[in-house]
């Protein structure tokens, strides 16, 4: 998870990204993308070790992620985030 710095007696309440690591959970870590899209969170990732792919969830408008798209091994994904290089697929599924 990715969050804005923070004091550190503070908590954080929502997050920039988070990136989901699914070898099992791959069900239920598709049902969070509702749950992520509807606090607003702008972009969330489900690296799925089992399909070797990577499902990027970004621009959430109302509770759904108005873009949905897979990457796999052999590509790269860039977060939306400023200033962030892209990253190989591959370095993410390890």
């Amino acid at each position: 998870m990715l969050v804005e710095p923070l004091p550190r007696t503070e908590y954080p309440t929502t997050a920039l990204l988070v990136v989901e690591v699914a070898q099992t959970s791959q069900a239920r870590d598709r049902d969070k993308a509702r749950d992520y899209a509807a606090a607003d969170v702008p972009e969330y990732w489900i690296v799925d070790l089992a399909a070797r792919d990577v499902t990027v969830h970004r621009s959430p408008m109302a509770g759904i992620d108005e873009e949905v798209v897979a990457y796999v091994d052999g590509e790269s994904v860039g977060p939306i985030l400023a200033d962030a290089p892209p990253v190989p697929v591959s370095e993410l599924l390890g």
